[in-house]
């Protein structure tokens, strides 16, 4: 074999903007490995050639194999030009990540492979670190500067920085504590609010990675903060946590009830604060989806119905209701519909203002569904979506390696990019 197919490889990669590092992470090799193949001192074999079309979206037939072959996305790529891509087009690749999965099934235009993550092993022991470990408190900084602090902590977690979020919580829990401990008439309530939304954060981060003992501490504790600060919009957000938490522990119907009556609990708010008005959508759907988790099929469906009703009517929709429509995605693989949940995501593919967070989440169902559809490879196409938009929350999540080694062991020819995948994420091949 000539070095015509490395050089064609080669373009491929600099037309995504990718470095040697970025495609060996993609396909599981060494950055050395794909430097021989550009330059043609390493032989590329066929099964190796067909995994590079698929992630570079290169027409097999430019490297000699047969156009019936197996492939990620019927557009092909650019490769006549080695430049990358124009400034600005990141983005709207982003932007088109749902709508080609759920659409099709495909990346019509794929999105850039971001560099590997940190890795997310060291979440819960720094996380365990910041809950559980005791210090005196020393002095508090100021209140300014722990709102600072929280606004870091609450922009790495919508961003999916988790490793970097788990670093932050010790510092940011003890100030927010001092803070509490210690300040003293109009300030004291603000410490505590400060305090109980930087444990929430805590909380958000052990569910996400599976650790509940941990996020039970957290959400006790934002709790007893909530309360202390006596801000109903603050007692519904940490209530709304205290929900999420005691769903996970299997108590469905008391954390359906709390989700409930905390949202009834903010209806004197709803006219004069979009906050309130949000959180009320946001509790009526973490209801809905716990009935969903119990196998309450009809309570979720109206649940869920009256949340979007209220986002539409006290948020004017926006995005408030986008995020109903994700729960409502995750309550329709909860009971086991998935063609249901893929028409959910349907209305939120073109959505350009989901946080990292969110739009990795939904990407991940979308996967779910289509396993769920008896659809590998579509299910294969959006974990690798996912991975694009939000890479540790595809990395930090166990159901996302429980899905990949499940597919992994699917009968019939194993999807395109799928071992790659598995490499990058720590499953087991």
């Amino acid at each position: 074999m000539s070095s015509r197919p490395g050089e064609i490889v080669r373009r491929g990669r600099m037309a995504r903007g990718w470095t040697q590092a970025q495609l060996g992470a993609a396909c599981g090799y060494t950055a050395s490995t794909v430097s021989r193949w550009e330059t043609g001192r390493t032989r590329l074999d066929m099964t190796t050639l067909r995994q590079l079309t698929a992630i570079l979206h290169i027409p097999p037939d430019l490297l000699g194999l047969a156009a019936n072959g197996p492939r990620l996305a019927p557009a092909p790529a650019r490769v006549s030009s080695p430049t990358g891509p124009p400034r600005g087009e990141d983005e709207v690749r982003r932007r088109d990540l749902l709508a080609g999965v759920v659409a099709g099934g495909v990346l019509a235009v794929p999105a850039p492979l971001p560099a590997p993550a940190r890795p997310v092993h060291t979440v819960g022991p720094a996380l365990e670190t910041a809950l559980l470990t005791y210090s005196e408190p020393g002095p508090a900084p100021s209140l300014a500067t722990i709102g600072r602090l929280l606004d870091a902590a609450r922009r790495d977690y919508h961003g999916t920085r988790y490793s970097q979020l788990s670093n932050r919580l010790s510092p940011l829990l003890a100030a927010s504590q001092a803070a509490a401990l210690h300040a003293t008439g109009p300030a004291a309530q603000t410490a505590h609010t400060l305090h109980a939304r930087a444990l929430g954060v805590a909380a958000h981060l052990a569910v996400k990675c599976d650790l509940d003992g941990l996020a039970w501490v957290a959400a006790d504790r934002a709790m007893t903060a909530a309360h202390a600060a006596g801000d109903p919009i603050v007692i519904a957000e940490a209530t709304r946590m205290l929900c999420i938490v005691a769903r996970r522990g299997g108590h469905h119907q008391r954390a359906q009830t709390l989700a409930v009556n905390a949202a009834a609990s903010l209806n004197p708010y709803l006219s004069r604060d979009p906050n309130a008005a949000a959180l009320h959508a946001a509790l009526l759907s973490t209801a809905g989806y716990t009935a969903a988790r119990a196998g309450d099929h009809d309570t979720a469906t109206a649940l869920l119905a009256e949340a979007a009703g209220r986002a539409q009517a006290d948020t004017g929709g926006g995005l408030a209701l986008v995020h109903v429509t994700i729960y409502q995605v995750s309550a329709s693989l909860a009971v086991g519909d998935p063609a249901a949940a893929l028409q959910h995501a349907r209305n939120v593919h073109s959505d350009r203002h989901l946080s990292p967070e969110r739009r990795g989440r939904l990407l991940v169902d979308v996967a779910l569904a289509y396993d769920q559809h008896g659809q590998p490879a579509r299910a294969v196409h959006a974990l690798r979506a996912a991975e694009a938009a939000a890479p540790e929350e595809v990395r930090a999540r166990p159901v996302v390696r429980t899905l990949t080694e499940r597919l992994l062991r699917h009968p019939g020819p194993t999807p395109g990019g799928l071992r790659s995948f598995a490499t990058r994420i720590a499953a087991p091949l």
